[in-house]
């Protein structure tokens, strides 16, 4: 008889030999290497070892804050975050030049030490 392989299109005239060449099939199957994240098959170790340094050069990109050490996986989060945390908005007395870290605290300080002051307006 003939035996077909039906992984390949060989085929064999004795069973023996058939044998044999299904072992081969066989060993390649279990040699084969499959990537965790994506699936995809590689026939060797060095070969998938490759592939999931690129998976991990893409994914591990991180952009770290340099005053927290916070990590961020963009470049546009990590501005968002340096403009919300550690941004500081200085307000300058423009009467006497005295600066201060918040709105509230200018307002107070006009309405503290400037308010019996004469505005003064200039003609251009």
């Amino acid at each position: 008889g003939e035996y077909p392989c039906n992984q390949c299109e060989l085929k064999f005239s004795n069973f023996e030999s058939f044998q044999t060449h299904l072992k081969l099939h066989l060993e390649l199957l279990l040699r084969k290497q499959s990537c965790p994240q994506c699936k995809e098959d590689f026939d060797s170790q060095e070969s998938l070892l490759q592939h999931l340094t690129i998976h991990y050069m893409t994914t591990s990109t991180h952009y770290v804050c340099e005053s927290c050490d916070k990590q961020f996986s963009s470049v546009d989060d990590l501005q968002k975050h340096l403009l919300d945390m550690h941004t500081f908005v200085l307000y300058h007395c423009t009467l006497c030049q005295e600066v201060f870290d918040s709105k509230v605290s200018i307002q107070v300080h006009l309405a503290v030490k400037h308010s019996n002051e004469k505005k003064m307006y200039r003609c251009t």
